[in-house]
């Protein structure tokens, strides 16, 4: 099944699609355990699983093909695979019109809520996005966010640039300050005044910050739902506790 042939069965039953990403180790060792996470979260019942393009991004003993034929083979759970257009000739929509060229491919693209890093601004960055769909992206996962406001403002923006596929919101749980900070320093999203207080309370309490986290994470999935957004893409970290706890959050509403 095509990742958008999954969004309009869901829509037929009135609910989000649910998702998860997952990477590849960088160490062996944990590599050997990613079919005990792969075991936990796919028992979580996911429509799709994506996989990034290696640890970190590198092409040195990529795993993220053998992953998503486990995905596939074993759990029956359609997985999405990562290609970057890090070190590649062709940019974001060349590379899309090359892939459509060699098959009946379904291709999801990434999209950037509070405008990519190296975009002028956020008309033109809109502008780049319909030339990704245009070529061919039929589903879109958002960069994570943390003001949901911004989400609804973004994808309202698409429908008025005439981009009319689905939009994963792409939500990063958070459990620690240094990811926070990692994050944001990376993709350049915006904290909410009430989640930098959540951080300054509990930077010194680690479960304490990680129950605070979860607890916000999963209200802001609440609130994505109730809105109606087409689904919500979890980047999982590859935590498996992380991810159950979400679900159970929300089970009555996937």
């Amino acid at each position: 099944m095509k990742i958008p042939s999954i969004f309009e069965e869901k829509k037929k039953e009135g609910k989000p699609v649910l998702s998860f990403e997952i990477f590849p180790p960088k160490k062996e060792e944990a590599l050997k355990n990613i079919d005990a996470t792969l075991d936990m979260l796919c028992d979580l019942h996911p429509d799709f699983i994506s996989v990034t393009f290696g640890a970190g991004g590198s092409s040195r003993d990529n795993k993220t093909v053998e992953i998503a034929r486990k995905i596939k083979e074993n759990y029956k759970i359609e997985p999405l695979v990562h290609i970057t257009c890090l070190q590649y000739d062709k940019d974001a929509s060349e590379l899309t019109t090359f892939i459509k060229s060699k098959g009946d491919f379904s291709i999801s693209g990434g999209c950037y809520p509070e405008t990519h890093l190296e975009a002028p601004d956020a008309v033109t960055d809109i502008r780049n996005l319909k030339k990704k769909v245009d070529a061919g992206a039929d589903h879109l996962i958002s960069q994570l966010f943390f003001h949901n406001e911004v989400f609804y403002d973004f994808y309202e923006k698409t429908r008025i640039a005439g981009i009319d596929v689905p939009v994963d919101a792409g939500v990063m749980p958070v459990t620690n300050k240094a990811q926070v900070e990692r994050m944001v320093n990376t993709c350049g999203a915006s904290l909410p005044h009430k989640f930098e207080r959540i951080l300054h309370k509990y930077e010194d309490n680690k479960a304490a910050l990680f129950d605070a986290g979860m607890a916000y994470t999963i209200n802001q999935i609440v609130d994505l739902i109730a809105h109606d957004v087409d689904g919500v893409h979890i980047y999982t970290m590859n935590n498996t506790t992380v991810a159950k706890r979400i679900c159970d959050g929300i089970r009555n509403l996937v």
